[in-house]
C-alpha cells in the first residue's frame, strides 16, 4: 500500500517536470535561439520591410519643405540598406536573448547613426525621435513563455532523475510498469494539447494585436516575429507529445495483453490435452479386512461319483459357571 502510494506521488511528480523540461527545451530552440531568430526575420524579408517602413516613418517626420516625403524617404533608404539594419537587429538579438534569460534589460533598436549620417548628407530629420534607442516593446509578449521555461534547471534536472529512479526501482521490486506507461501517456497527452493550442494562439495574437508598418514599423516586425515564433514553439511541442501519446497507449496495451495471458497460459498447462496424459490414481494398499473370501470347498474324494464324506459335528461348547 505504502509503494503504491509513493508510487503514485512520484509518478505525478516526474510528469511534471518532464512536462517542464521539454517545454524548456522547445523555447532554447525557437524563441530563446538567436539564430533561429536571424532566420526567421531572414526568411519573412524583414529587413528589407524595415527598411522600407523606417525610411517612409523619418520622411514623415522631416521638415525639409523643398523636399517631397518620397525623395527623402528613397534618400534614407541608400542609408538604412537592409545590410545595416541587419547588423543593427543582429545586436538587438543578443540583447532580446539576454532579455528572456532574465539578464538584460528590455532590447531596443538604435538607428541614431545612419539617422546622423542621413542628417550630414543635407537631410532635415528631427533627430529628437530617432537619436536614441528604440524599445521592442512588442516582443515583451512572448516573455511569459521563457518565465515558463526557466523552471526546468538544474535542481529540476537532479530531481527528475532521482524520481525517475525512484518510480523505476519500485516498478521493478513489485514486477508493475504500468506507472511507467502512464507516465509516458499524461506527458504525451500534457505536450498534446499545449502544442494544438499554441497553433492557434497566434491567430488569436494577430486579431488582438494590430501594428500599421507605417506608423509602427518595429511593432509590425515584432509582431510578425512573435506568431511565427509561437506556431513554430507548438510544433516543437506538439510532435514529440504525439510519440509519446503513442507510445503510452501501445506500453499500456502491451503490459494489459501479457497480464491478461498468464493466467490462461496456466490453465493451459494444468489442463491435459490428451487422455493418456491423465495420470493414473496411484495403488490403494490392500488391507486384511478388504482381502476376498472365497467361500469353503467340499473335500475331493478319490472315488469319482461316491457320495461326499459325513461333516464332523461341532465340538459342544464348555460352560464355564
Amino acid at each position: 500500500m505504502l509503494l503504491t502510494f509513493l508510487s503514485r506521488v512520484m509518478s505525478s511528480l516526474l510528469t511534471l517536470l518532464l512536462f517542464t523540461t521539454v517545454v524548456g527545451a522547445a523555447a532554447d530552440q525557437t524563441i530563446l535561439k538567436t539564430s533561429y531568430i536571424e532566420h526567421t526575420l531572414t526568411s519573412q524579408n524583414a529587413y528589407e520591410r524595415l527598411s522600407e517602413a523606417l525610411s517612409k516613418k523619418i520622411a514623415e517626420e522631416s521638415g525639409d519643405p523643398a523636399l517631397s516625403q518620397e525623395a527623402v524617404a528613397a534618400q534614407l533608404k541608400d542609408v538604412l540598406t537592409p545590410e545595416v539594419l541587419h547588423d543593427k537587429i543582429n545586436t538587438t538579438l543578443k540583447q532580446l536573448q539576454a532579455y528572456y534569460r532574465g539578464d538584460g534589460p528590455v532590447p531596443t533598436l538604435d538607428i541614431s547613426d545612419p539617422v546622423a549620417q542621413a542628417k550630414a548628407n543635407g537631410l532635415e530629420i528631427d533627430e529628437d525621435k530617432f537619436d536614441k534607442p528604440v524599445e521592442l516593446t512588442g516582443l515583451t509578449q512572448t516573455k511569459k513563455i521563457s518565465d515558463t521555461a526557466k523552471i526546468a534547471g538544474i535542481g529540476a534536472l537532479v530531481l527528475l532523475a532521482l524520481l525517475l529512479a525512484g518510480v523505476l526501482a519500485i516498478a521493478i521490486k513489485r514486477k508493475d510498469f504500468r506507472p511507467l506507461a502512464n507516465i509516458l501517456f499524461s506527458l504525451g497527452l500534457m505536450l498534446t494539447i499545449t502544442g494544438t493550442a499554441l497553433l492557434f494562439v497566434p491567430q488569436v495574437f494577430s486579431r488582438l494585436y494590430k501594428f500599421n508598418p507605417a506608423t509602427n514599423p518595429f511593432g509590425s516586425l515584432a509582431h510578425d516575429l512573435a506568431v511565427i515564433a509561437v506556431h513554430d514553439f507548438g510544433l516543437r511541442l506538439l510532435i514529440p507529445g504525439l510519440v509519446a501519446l503513442v507510445g503510452g497507449i501501445v506500453w499500456k496495451a502491451l503490459i494489459r495483453r501479457a497480464r491478461q495471458a498468464k493466467p490462461l497460459d496456466y490453465a493451459k498447462a494444468d489442463k491435459p490435452t490428451i487422455l493418456n496424459d491423465i495420470p493414473s490414481p496411484p495403488p490403494r494398499p490392500v488391507s486384511v479386512k478388504d482381502a476376498p473370501t472365497t467361500p469353503p470347498t467340499a473335500a475331493k474324494t478319490d472315488t469319482p461319483g461316491a457320495p461326499p464324506a459325513p461333516r464332523t459335528p461341532p465340538k459342544p461348547r464348555k460352560i464355564q459357571l
